[in-house]
Parts: structure tokens; C-alpha cells; sequence
């Protein structure tokens, strides 16, 4: 990574109207970019992000090493998404809302974004917190929220074999509440 792909991202993002998206400092060293609108720490494919696939099927061989992968891309006139992966053990993070579309209202898409890096970044706190005091649970709080696809879920799973666990879905339009069902058990396993 060369500081300048981070600064460019940065300033990509701030130009558009747009929150930088959370990146771990572990994982800063490692950023990169690999296509327009499209940077990280591991290169994923843009077109499954953008087809918002879940993480059973993005993550079949097993849960891989912490990373962070941001993209903006779609089709068509109105069909354009912001995509964003996070696993930073104990959390993994996949969120997409709409920007770039012909029909969209850019400043509204731009307040979802932030406001889905703003839960976010209170996720990676807590995970930071939990990694510093060597609390780092063997589960992993997944957290999946895509607007767009109607998707908004928190599930434990077994990080080494991506076994399933504990479930949560209240069917609400707010992304809020899979990131408070994280918290609360991130919180409770670091006490």
C-alpha cells in the first residue's frame, strides 16, 4: 500500500459527499486499490458485492483473515450501490446502500451511507476494545444490511467453519437494530 491510495480514497470519498467508509489501523498498511470505486485490503469480486450475496455463499471455504473491501458500482440507469465489507474479528460487516443512480437523491444516499459508517465505527470500537484486553470471543458478530435488497440481519456464526448460530431479525427498514443486537452481545462477551 502507498499512503497516497489511502489519501486518494479519502479524497475521493470527502469530494463526492461522502463519509470515508471504517478501516481498521491494523488493516491501513495493507489498503489499496484495485479499480475505479473500488479499493481494500483483499481484492473482492465488485459484481457479487454489488449483487449483495450473503456471506454463506462469499465465505463457503471459511471465514478468511480480517479485511475491508469498499466499492461503488451497478448497472443500468438508477441500479448503483456503495458496497462495504468489514470482518475484523469478533465482527464482520457487509452493508450496501444506493448512491450514483440517475433517480437517486444523492445528498439523502449520502446521509445512509454515514450513518451506516457511523454504526459501523461504534462496532469497531467495541471490537478494538475487546481485542486490546485479549477478550476476543470465539463467535462472530455478523451483521448484514442492504436497503436496496430488503437485508438486514445479525447472526453469530463459528468464525473457523462459519457454522451458524444465534439469529436476529425484527423486519424493521432501520439498520439500527442488527447493529444494537451486535453490540449488546459484544458487550456481554466482554464482561
Amino acid at each position: 500500500m502507498s499512503r497516497a491510495e489511502l489519501a486518494d480514497a479519502r479524497r475521493k470519498f470527502r469530494d463526492s459527499g461522502l463519509a470515508f467508509p471504517p478501516l481498521p489501523k491494523e488493516l491501513a498498511s495493507s489498503f489499496r486499490r484495485f479499480d475505479r470505486w473500488h479499493w481494500g485490503t483483499r481484492e473482492l469480486d465488485r459484481m457479487s458485492m454489488y449483487f449483495f450475496e450473503p456471506f454463506q455463499s462469499i465465505w463457503a471455504q471459511g471465514v478468511p483473515d480480517d479485511y475491508m473491501a469498499v466499492s461503488h458500482g451497478g448497472h443500468g440507469a438508477n441500479s448503483y450501490f456503495l458496497t462495504y465489507h468489514l470482518v475484523y474479528r469478533p465482527i464482520a460487516v457487509m452493508f450496501q446502500t444506493g448512491w450514483g443512480g440517475a433517480y437517486g437523491d444523492a445528498d439523502l444516499d449520502a446521509i445512509r451511507f454515514q450513518r451506516l459508517c457511523r454504526l459501523t465505527a461504534g462496532l469497531v470500537d467495541v471490537a478494538a476494545g475487546l481485542r486490546q484486553a485479549a477478550k476476543t470471543p470465539s463467535g462472530l458478530a455478523v451483521i448484514q444490511c442492504s436497503e436496496a435488497r430488503s437485508v438486514r440481519l445479525f447472526q453469530v456464526i463459528d468464525s473457523s467453519v462459519g457454522d451458524e448460530g444465534t439469529t436476529g431479525s425484527d423486519g424493521s427498514n432501520e439498520p439500527d437494530a442488527p447493529y444494537d443486537w451486535a453490540e449488546q452481545w459484544l458487550r456481554g462477551a466482554g464482561l
